[in-house]
């Protein structure tokens, strides 16, 4: 027969890791005006150009970025595939 562990002996892990979604915002700091603009995960994994909101300014988002984001994100127990 098969007994359930007494709840003293049940170990709980604090390590909980979260799945974002494509349309999940990520604030991307302008290098011009150093303002915020929310851009999609999808944005990012597309390299799309980011513009920012509040001055106009574009700029490409690298592979090397992605991949720094991604390891970041890991870090905090975030991802996306």
């Amino acid at each position: 027969m098969i007994h359930p562990l007494p709840i003293a002996t049940v170990i709980i892990e604090d390590n909980v890791s979260t799945i974002l979604p494509c349309e999940a915002q990520i604030p991307i700091t302008c290098d011009q005006c150093e303002a915020d603009t929310n851009v999609s995960i999808a944005d990012l994994k597309a390299l799309a150009p980011i513009t920012c909101q509040h001055c106009g300014a574009r700029r490409a988002f690298t592979q090397a970025e992605l991949e720094i984001t991604r390891l970041v994100l890991a870090q905090a127990g975030y991802y996306f595939s």
